[in-house]
Order: C-alpha cells, then sequence, then structure tokens
C-alpha cells in the first residue's frame, strides 16, 4: 500500500479547505464551511515559510473578523480575534443543510441571526495572530502589514492597525489580571467555559476529577507562552510605537509569573492551569498531568534564560512527553495515562486520545529547541498515523495499552468504545502537520550538541528498549502494510 502522506496528497487535501472567505477547519460534517480563527492561524503557522500567499489570506481573512465592539453575548471585544465564523454562504456557495443547521443551533446560543454567526470566545487566537503576522513579516519582509482590508460593516483598514488593535486587545487583559497572566473567563454562560484550544467539556480537570471552574477566571499554560511571544513581536514590528515598553514590561512580568506560578518543584513539572473555585478566590493549580507543557517549547519563554534554567525546563518536558504516559504511535496522548479512569468514558482531550495538533506543536518545539531529531520521532508518528488511516483526521482514540483506532468508522464490533466524538475528516490543521513534516524533513536535521545531544541519546535509546511498550516512529511506519487496524 502506497503511503498517503505524499506532498502531492497533502496538498491536494490543503486546497480542499481553502475557501475565498478564509480556511475551513476540516472538509467534513461538523466543520465544513466553518472559519475558526485559532485553527486557521495554526494552518498559517506551519507552513508561513513555504507558503506566503496562504499566511496572508488567512491574516485578512481574520482581520476582516476582528472584533470592533464589546457584546456580551458573542463575547465580541475590541480588538479580539473571532473563534468560530459560519455563514449560509462561504466562498461564493451555499453551504449545506447540515451545516445550516449547526449554524442556526449556534447563532441561538451565541447571539448570531439566520445567515451568520460570528463567536469570539477564544483567548489564545489572538495572540496567535500577532505571531502569525510577525512569523509572515520575517520570512517574507513588511510589505503584507500596508495590505488594506475591508471589514464587514464596509470600513477599510490595515493589517498594521489590525495587529495594533490585537497587541491593545492583550495588553488590557494582562494589565485587568491581578496575576498579571492572560486569563479567561465566559462573558456568556451559554459560551464556551475553556477557551483555549483544549475547549472540550472535560479538559481540564484536577486530579479528584472534579472539573476546573470555567465561570471564574482561568490562566492556562501555554496560553501564558504565546502571549509572551505576541508582546515581543509587537515590540519587533512596531519599535517605535509609544505602548512598545509596555509590551516589554508586560512580557518580562508574564514570563516571571509563569515560571514561579505554574511550575511545581516536587513534580519537575507545570502545571496545567490555573483556577479560582469561586470569583474572588485565589488562584489554585490545575495540577492534573497533560501535553500542554510541551507547547511552551515552541515559544520564546525559555529564550535569555541561564542555560542551566533552560536545560532544567526543556529536559523536563522533553523526557516527561515521551515517557509511557504520553507517548504513542501515532503521537501524545492529551492526558497523562495515569488518569484514564479520571472519566468514564473516553472523553474528547482526555487520556485515551491523541490529536495531531498538539503533537506537531511539540515537534515543531522540539525543532526550535535543537532537539530535531526527536522531533523527527513525533513527526513520524504524526505521517504514521495518517498513512495508516488513509486520512487526516481530527485525532485517534488510543487505549491503556496503546493501541490505536486507526479506522473508527470500524470500531464498532471490534471493540467497545465509549466516545464523545467521532474525529472529523481532513482535519485543516492535522494536514498542515503533516505537510510541515514532509517538507520540514527534506532536509536532514542537525545533530544537536552538548546537554541537548545528551538528551537526544537518552531519548532514542529509551524509545529504542524493546520492553517500553510503544514502538519507535520509524518501526511503525515499517509496519504499515501488515497492521492497518490495531486492535
Amino acid at each position: 500500500m502506497r503511503p498517503y502522506a505524499t506532498l502531492p496528497g497533502l496538498f491536494g487535501d490543503l486546497m480542499s479547505v481553502i475557501t475565498l472567505d478564509g480556511i475551513q477547519a476540516s472538509n467534513y460534517k461538523l466543520f465544513k464551511w466553518a472559519i475558526f480563527g485559532r485553527d486557521s492561524l495554526i494552518v498559517g503557522l506551519d507552513l508561513v515559510p513555504y507558503y506566503p500567499a496562504l499566511s496572508a489570506r488567512i491574516l485578512i481573512s481574520l482581520s476582516r473578523l476582528q472584533g470592533e465592539q464589546a457584546n456580551s453575548i458573542s463575547e465580541e471585544e475590541p480588538g479580539r480575534i473571532h473563534h468560530e465564523y459560519r455563514n449560509l454562504i462561504i466562498g461564493g456557495e451555499l453551504i449545506g443543510p447540515d451545516q445550516a443547521a449547526i449554524l442556526h443551533e449556534l447563532a441561538a446560543k451565541w447571539g448570531g441571526t439566520e445567515s451568520e454567526l460570528c463567536y469570539y470566545g477564544t483567548v489564545d487566537a489572538t495572540p496567535q495572530f500577532v505571531r502569525l503576522i510577525a512569523a509572515h513579516v520575517r520570512h517574507h519582509g513588511p510589505e503584507v502589514l500596508a495590505t488594506r482590508i475591508v471589514r464587514r460593516d464596509g470600513t477599510i483598514t490595515t493589517l498594521a492597525e489590525s495587529a495594533l488593535s490585537a497587541l491593545a486587545w492583550l495588553s488590557h487583559r494582562i494589565a485587568a489580571s491581578e496575576l498579571g497572566l492572560l486569563e479567561f473567563c465566559r462573558t456568556n454562560p451559554r459560551g464556551h467555559g475553556y477557551q483555549g484550544l483544549r475547549d472540550g467539556q472535560t479538559s481540564y480537570l484536577h486530579e479528584d476529577g472534579s472539573l476546573a471552574n470555567p465561570d471564574a477566571p482561568m490562566a492556562s499554560i501555554e496560553v501564558q507562552g504565546l502571549a509572551y511571544d505576541a508582546l515581543l513581536d509587537g515590540a519587533e514590528l512596531f519599535p517605535d510605537h509609544a505602548n512598545c515598553p509596555r509590551w516589554l514590561d508586560q512580557a518580562a512580568t508574564l514570563r516571571q509569573t509563569t515560571l514561579e506560578q505554574f511550575w511545581m518543584p516536587d513534580r519537575q513539572s507545570f502545571a496545567m492551569a490555573l483556577d479560582r473555585p469561586a470569583v474572588g478566590a485565589l488562584p489554585r493549580l490545575v495540577r492534573t498531568a497533560t501535553s500542554l507543557p510541551a507547547e511552551l517549547l515552541d515559544t520564546r519563554l525559555f529564550d535569555g534564560l541561564p542555560e542551566s534554567e533552560t536545560q532544567s525546563y526543556v529536559s523536563s518536558i522533553v523526557g516527561k512527553m515521551f515517557s509511557s504516559e504520553f507517548i504513542t504511535d501515532v503521537g501524545l496522548r492529551m492526558r497523562g495515562l495515569k488518569y484514564a479512569s479520571l472519566v468514564p468514558y473516553w472523553d474528547y482531550q482526555g487520556a485515551k486520545v491523541s490529536w495531531a495538533v498538539n503533537s506537531n506543536f511539540f515537534a515543531r518545539g522540539l525543532r526550535r529547541q535543537g532537539l530535531a531529531p526527536l522531533a523527527e520521532e513525533i513527526e513520524d508518528r504524526i505521517l504514521n498515523g495518517i498513512n495508516k488511516s488513509r486520512q487526516c483526521y481530527e485525532f485517534w482514540y488510543v487505549d491503556t495499552d496503546g493501541r490505536v483506532i486507526y479506522l473508527p468508522e470500524m470500531a464498532s464490533g471490534q471493540r467497545a468504545v465509549a466516545a464523545t466524538n467521532m474525529p472529523e475528516r481532513t482535519q485543516a490543521w492535522t494536514v498542515s502537520a503533516a505537510l510541515r513534516a514532509v517538507l520540514a524533513q527534506a532536509s536532514a536535521p542537525a545533530a544537536a550538541t552538548g546537554w541537548r545531544g545528551k538528551l537526544v541519546a537518552d531519548i532514542q535509546s529509551q524509545l529504542d528498549n524493546p520492553n517500553r511498550g510503544s514502538i519507535s516512529g520509524i518501526e511503525a511506519v515499517k509496519r504499515l502494510e501488515t497492521d492497518i487496524f490495531d486492535l
């Protein structure tokens, strides 16, 4: 059987989710014709070195929908990048009846109309917007900042003005936090409780199984890394702006607070979040082990620290992610394996599921931290999952023994899986993760040296251990022809 994840095939999948109005989150049932801010930005960040027209299109589409006023139902705020946009007509085409039904259902909750919905309940899309603008400028020059954009109300703006509006939102949000962090708290009780990428209903759990409280301010660990980057990016994009010193001061405080407040010395790891049991209460750690801290590696949060501190943080994260708690044949588990019984079903972003997008964040971070050989280990797993599935799924379910359900439509009759979602097909960020991996692996990885070289050697030795219970990415690819449905 020929590999599915080839450059022409993945490029074709990418083209299938692009519309004139932006990037569809998937090409299947739930997210077809839906333009998600977060999803679009992740695709852009994956591919900005290779496809400048794509990243420019994404930035223009999101700038057009950027928040202009305060609305507690849609959770719109000036400068905020939207979470989910739906319209009866996308890219000049009338959407299907299933997607129209979803539009009408969500519009009733989030303040839309019969023909259009734009909901803003996300905390990470706005800093990601600034990060993509900065990445595009670094790779392709500043000309994109002058791009003229027609907003939905017909007014004209530029991408530079949109970036400054996003930075104003980010700076205001951080200033409003008593901790100096980028927090979220829904204003619509029917809106998303958890407003990071992990927005499933059970995504933020304390170790006793109780839910983190979404109705008081919360801070998620990975969001702090994104906010730190965005503030530095703003200062680099607009060094002469009056608010530049403020952005730099906020970035420095945010980094210090993140390292102090989230780090758990007794576990040598970062907590996934801070929540509060009630509005006005003192914050508490959400100590449940997840793969969220791995996303810090793809930010500048550890740059410029004393080398011993960088080594400590990076080595701790990498070692935990490659342990049997998290590593699988298709990437990282979303929650540590020891919490597999915390929820009495295979929850959307729990211990028995692996998302390509989060594994891709880890792989990107490994490359950024000078650990490219380990990045290839993760990329091989993502490609392995796609090759075996013959599909760029949203995620894969993985049981406690590490067995992957590569073909979820065939799972019934093979094994009972009580789960919350069937994964979407041709998920845009899975496509971009695979495409980025193929393009990145076209060049041999640079050798890691010093403590990084030792870390790579230690992890590779661990992966080669036949008693580990999980095979390496390369070995998994070799099993492609004989192990299509691994149950």
